[in-house]
């Protein structure tokens, strides 16, 4: 089973969301608020393929250890049962887990002088897939921002 064959549904609206992006060719991704648990399942059994946020949060061996948003056996998310990516239908987890891991990104926003300072150590940890450049929130740590 791939994610090109699993559909969302239109019924709900993150799902209706989500399906959106996926006609336009678009992956929805979220930035979470905070790296817990409840926030990552919260997106991801939304619609979300990935979830991103600020680096010093999301580097800490996060990804790839449970914190990702992955599912048995590579993570500890909870099985949510109907997805949204699965048109609210049922499916044998032994199909379903592994396409739905593979599917989910991480992706870690670089914001602070610390995160750069970090970067090595934070784009080593397994599952971190993109890394992206928060340039305002950056320039201003370092006492640099730019004009309005």
């Amino acid at each position: 089973m791939s994610m090109t064959s699993i559909r969302a549904s239109r019924s709900t609206p993150p799902a209706r969301s989500a399906w959106r992006r996926w006609i336009f060719g678009l992956a929805p991704f979220v930035r979470v608020p905070a790296n817990t648990p409840e926030y990552i399942s919260r997106v991801l059994d939304g619609g979300a393929l990935g979830r991103g946020g600020a680096a010093c949060q999301l580097g800490c061996g996060c990804a790839g250890s449970g914190g990702g948003g992955e599912i048995p056996p590579i993570g500890e998310r909870g099985n949510a049962g109907m997805l949204a990516h699965l048109h609210f239908r049922s499916f044998p987890p032994a199909e379903v887990y592994p396409a739905l891991n593979d599917a989910t990104m991480v992706i870690v926003q670089f914001e602070t002088a610390a995160a750069i300072d970090r970067a090595e150590e934070i784009l080593g940890v397994e599952g971190v897939d993109l890394a992206l450049i928060g340039v305002n929130d950056l320039l201003a740590d370092l006492g640099l921002p730019g004009p309005v």
